[in-house]
């Protein structure tokens, strides 16, 4: 979910005073994308504890080395959270081509969350 939010096409739509495409991208690419960077890594922590249970490979250093991810994950997550909430009219509906839309209320919601 987190990746499809990050390329998702109402990226591009202009919240924040933002003007440009990719101003407008900008605004959320950050926050989000440090969040899918501890993500993957925590996945990749997972992975290998799973596989030193049940195949016994000795990988277990390597997961304890990645413990360290534990507190990137804490400042992602706060970050994360902050960006979400403090994302200004991004997730308030605006009328845009005489169309009622949120700009990039996906986005702010999976930062929410």
């Amino acid at each position: 979910m987190g990746m499809n939010q990050y390329v998702h096409w109402n990226r591009f739509q202009p919240c924040n005073g933002a003007v440009g495409l990719l101003e407008a991208s900008a605004v959320l690419d950050a926050p989000i994308m440090v969040v899918l960077l501890f993500h993957i890594v925590e996945w990749v922590r997972q992975t290998i504890l799973i596989t030193v249970i049940l195949v016994g490979v000795k990988w277990l250093p390597a997961y304890h080395f990645l413990t360290v991810n534990a507190l990137f994950g804490l400042i992602a997550s706060m970050w994360g959270i902050i960006a979400g909430f403090t994302a200004g009219d991004c997730s308030e509906e605006i009328t845009l081509d005489g169309e009622k839309v949120v700009p990039q209320g996906g986005r702010v919601l999976f930062l929410q969350f």
